[in-house]
């Protein structure tokens, strides 16, 4: 995991809105919050499902990006994704 990658993502998606107003909005401290964003600090796994939460984007995603890049080359699919696309 990134965490200077992870930083500015996580300040991108917070957009205009105040690190104050996430930071109250997530339950989470603003310096915590701060040093995710400036990549000081990684956010524990239920910081990272609460931030994923808030700004609709998948854990997977938003932390990790580059270790799922070709999921669906590099891992057989799912009974899920075959019974799908079988129904299509």
């Amino acid at each position: 995991m990134d965490a200077i990658r992870n930083g500015k993502k996580l300040r991108e998606l917070r957009g205009c809105r105040t690190a104050k107003e996430v930071a109250e909005s997530l339950g989470i401290s603003e310096s915590a919050l701060l040093m995710y964003e400036r990549g000081e600090r990684n956010p524990r796994d239920e910081a990272k499902k609460i931030l994923a939460n808030y700004y609709g984007v998948g854990i997977l995603d938003l932390f990790y990006p580059d270790d799922y890049t070709n999921r669906e080359e590099t891992h057989p699919p799912t009974r899920a994704e075959v019974a799908r696309d079988e129904a299509l």
